[in-house]
């Protein structure tokens, strides 16, 4: 049986009571900072390292994690419209880098940055007394610190959207957008191509759905799947559509037959192997 209460739910309560959901966007923002952070770090070859700088970086590696998943970060509260660094705000919550320096021995830096350059980045610290000597320590580089300092938003602060995570808007429109493409191609191709209202809604609809796929083949699955299904989609029923448009005016307009034939559907391959399809129409 699972207990009613986690020690673990105290930050995420705090935060939703005194921050309200806009609060809680800026945890999941630099919590997904820091996951960024790992990931680089356990990406680096490590070969080159001694092995006591081995041991103590993954003991900085477990340090961050932890550090992620209590999720108490510092406040932005002087910088309302950009993002700044803070090695310790003003209730005393430490940034991930001031909080590593702490819990492996140097809280002399970590005060000595807060009275000095709180606002600072890692880079501008270079010179900080010690800070090279526990970098070389615990096997990191000046570049990997950085990456690790995440900066705060100030307030109000702006709901955090990842790019790369499929939320319910797009996943609706996306699904109508196709499924009145995939339905106007459909009927045009299998109807007289004098129906203008067909031709015009296969048109329509199709150029809709290519914008809601335009921009989305860079992200990640499965946003990039759904962004190449609705260009391909959508660029075939706008294709159709506009191909109604012009024969309408024709004389001796044929039935959906001929359009079928003339509808070359295809699929590609790109450079470095990437898929592709091919979609045209003979006018």
């Amino acid at each position: 049986m699972m207990p009613f209460f986690s020690p673990r739910l105290l930050p995420l309560i705090a935060v939703v009571f005194l921050g309200g959901p806009s609060a809680l966007s800026e945890v999941s923002r630099v919590r997904r900072h820091l996951i960024g952070a790992e990931t680089v770090l356990a990406r680096r070859d490590e070969s080159q390292l001694s092995a006591g700088q081995r041991a103590n970086r993954r003991h900085v590696k477990g340090l961050l994690a932890e550090y992620r998943r209590a999720g108490q970060f510092p406040t932005n509260e002087d910088f309302a419209d950009r993002l700044v660094p803070y090695f310790r705000d003003r209730r005393g919550t430490l940034c991930a880098m001031a909080f590593l320096l702490e819990r492996t021995g140097y809280a002399h830096i970590v005060d000595h940055v807060a009275a000095t350059r709180n606002n600072a980045y890692v880079r501008e610290l270079v010179d900080e007394p010690g800070l090279a000597e526990w970098l070389d320590r615990f096997g990191l580089t000046v570049a990997e610190a950085a990456r690790i300092q995440p900066a705060y938003g100030g307030p109000p602060w702006e709901p955090y959207v990842d790019p790369n995570k499929m939320t319910s808007g797009y996943a609706v429109a996306s699904v109508v957008g196709i499924g009145l493409s995939a339905t106007a191609t459909a009927l045009n191709l299998a109807g007289p191509r004098s129906r203008q209202r067909l031709a015009w809604l296969g048109a329509g609809a199709g150029m809709v759905t290519v914008m809601l796929g335009a921009g989305k083949v860079d992200n990640e699955a499965p946003v990039r799947r759904l962004g190449i299904a609705n260009l391909v989609v959508g660029g075939i029923a706008a294709l159709v559509g506009i191909h109604g448009l012009v024969d309408r005016s024709q004389p001796g307009a044929g039935d959906g037959r001929e359009l079928r034939r003339a509808l070359d559907v295809g699929v590609t391959v790109g450079p470095g192997g990437a898929p592709g399809v091919r979609a045209t129409l003979r006018f």
